[in-house]
């Protein structure tokens, strides 16, 4: 679980304090697929 809150935390920042570009590397390792599947779906609703 928080691992899954640490990536809505980087996923979530505003642009004018994070990062313009971050890299999940092996994301599966840590989350379950529907956890997985939410994180996308939230990082696709940012954009």
């Amino acid at each position: 679980m928080l691992i899954c809150l640490a990536f809505l935390a980087l996923i979530l920042t505003p642009n004018e304090l994070g990062a313009c570009l971050f890299c999940i590397e092996e994301p599966e390792n840590f989350l379950h697929p529907y956890l997985i599947e939410g994180l996308v779906e939230v990082y696709l609703q940012r954009q």
